[in-house]
């Protein structure tokens, strides 16, 4: 594989959401105790050459960590103003987008993913109508198309696509468990997670 792809490539782990459904940080909910955000920080680090970076409006929370933060610029506008944030800081052509709640990652599928991107200005995964958007690839390049619709208010992740090029990757093509995008946003969530954690760490 090119490990170049994976120098051009920035890790951005969006830490901004309200977790109003979880009724606490979800960035800190602990499985099998360690908190959401370091499960997510230590597998996307042993993936990308580029440090990762977190996007929040709480920096103070996670200086701990050691790692560049940014806030939105964009105030109170959900994930696509993270996505922004995230594209405005890296320095790099690309950033690899991912929610701060998804404790399954699989490290196989990200770099099945890298190296399947071509001239793509996002790359999505997918399966049937379903997409993940926090689990995706995006160009610096598809700035203007996000700032755009964010000052008109066109918040939903996905209304820029028709303007940019963008390339689906069917998960089926690469037989994995759709487990990695399992997110936790609610304690019902989060004992879902458990038991398939302990089941699979037997």
């Amino acid at each position: 594989m090119n490990n170049s792809k994976f120098r051009s490539i920035t890790p951005v782990i969006l830490a901004g959401g309200k977790s109003s459904r979880m009724g606490r940080n979800k960035s800190f909910v602990t499985l099998a105790g360690k908190p959401l955000i370091e499960i997510v920080l230590d597998i996307v680090a042993g993936i990308f050459s580029q440090p990762p970076v977190i996007i929040t409006n709480s920096p103070g929370l996670y200086e701990y960590l050691g790692l560049t933060m940014a806030g939105d610029i964009y105030k109170d506008k959900g994930p696509l103003a993270g996505i922004h944030a995230g594209l405005s800081r890296s320095s790099t052509n690309y950033s690899f987008v991912f929610g701060c709640d998804m404790p399954f990652l699989d490290a196989g599928f990200i770099r099945y993913m890298v190296k399947r991107l071509a001239t793509e200005q996002v790359l999505i995964p997918r399966a049937g109508d379903w997409v993940e958007p926090l689990h995706a690839i995006y160009a610096q390049s598809c700035l203007p198309e996000i700032e755009a619709n964010l000052r008109q208010n066109i918040c939903k992740i996905q209304s820029f696509f028709p303007k940019v090029r963008v390339g689906y990757l069917d998960v089926e093509e690469y037989g994995h468990s759709l487990n990695c995008f399992t997110n936790i946003n609610s304690q019902a969530d989060l004992t879902a997670a458990e038991t398939v954690y302990f089941k699979s760490n037997k």
